[in-house]
């Protein structure tokens, strides 16, 4: 046996010499005269993708979890924009009380405490910087047992994307004391 020099197969010699041999080989006449000796039968391949149902059933399945997601989503923002208002109300109630340890009275900074209000408060927004979701504010009673500025009372009022929320206006007094206006109560609106 010897490898045709034409298709690279292996033939007995005499059929490369063109003779014939005592078995019935196949006549070299220069052209590919042998079949490979294994051949796959044609297939059809599967076309690559989804079909129509399958992603009827995918977009089913995320219509689903987008339903229950999403107002869980909404949910934790708000969460999370009411702790940072809280967590403003509180810094500002300690930077009063640091004020009125210097000055004598919560709502000047000049020691001129029968005066009206000229204390400016440092945060007036919560978040302290970017697009406000509370707006805090001061007042200050002047009905017994306060006088002018030994009182007061901070606010944070929702806006923006926070308008509507379920605990509304929180407050907190120079007493400590914790409040919302709103339909929740204060358990669900300070303790979370």
């Amino acid at each position: 046996m010897q490898q045709n020099p034409l298709n690279g197969f292996l033939v007995p010699v005499s059929v490369i010499a063109g003779e014939t041999a005592s078995r019935s080989a196949p006549q070299c006449d220069g052209r590919r005269f042998m079949q490979p000796m294994f051949t796959q039968p044609i297939t059809r391949f599967r076309q690559a993708g989804m079909t129509l149902t399958e992603l009827l059933i995918a977009v089913t399945i995320v219509g689903i979890l987008a339903t229950v997601a999403y107002p869980s989503y909404q949910n934790y923002i708000r969460q999370g924009s009411r702790a940072e208002a809280k967590g403003v109300l509180l810094e500002t109630a300690q930077f009063m009380e640091r004020n009125y340890t210097t000055n004598g009275c919560y709502h000047r900074n000049d020691n001129s405490c029968a005066s009206a209000a000229n204390l400016t408060l440092p945060f007036p927004q919560a978040p302290k910087t970017g697009t406000a979701t509370y707006n805090i504010t001061a007042t200050y009673s002047t009905t017994a047992p306060c006088t002018l500025g030994q009182c007061f009372t901070l606010s944070a009022a929702p806006t923006g994307k926070m308008t509507g929320d379920e605990c509304g206006t929180l407050t907190l007094s120079h007493t400590g004391a914790r409040g919302q206006d709103a339909g929740a109560t204060q358990e669900q609106c300070w303790q979370r």
